[in-house]
């Protein structure tokens, strides 16, 4: 993996952050980064992760993602994810933010649910 290439990809998605203008690096601080590959072995798409301990359990939370067009890269994030959270981690939720509502609608029809909304106002 590429860490240049995976924060320019994770970069691309920089207009839809949604946690008060912080950078991508702020992102992606403490968090493993990985690449979506296509059938060439290219990396179209990259994302970051973060472990996080509750008393309730574990938590697998993409902080950050990025990529190159519409080419099927959410769905596989979220597949490997998933697989990674259950058989690797012991997490018991997977968790993202967005404000892409068509993110919302894809990640939706794959069983996730909205559980919150995220306020913020500038001061």
């Amino acid at each position: 993996m590429d860490r240049a290439r995976s924060l320019a990809l994770i970069e691309r998605a920089a207009a839809f952050e949604v946690t008060g203008g912080v950078t991508v690096n702020d992102l992606v601080n403490g968090c493993a980064l990985f690449d979506v590959v296509d059938g060439e072995g290219r990396a179209v798409a990259a994302f970051a992760l973060r472990v996080d301990q509750f008393e309730a359990g574990r938590q697998l939370s993409v902080t950050a993602a990025g990529g190159e067009g519409d080419n099927g890269a959410t769905e596989a994030m979220a597949a490997w994810c998933e697989r990674q959270a259950g058989e690797h981690i012991g997490a018991r939720v997977l968790t993202c933010q967005t404000r892409r509502r068509g993110l919302v609608r894809r990640l939706e029809r794959q069983g996730y649910r909205v559980t919150g909304y995220v306020l913020s106002k500038e001061i």
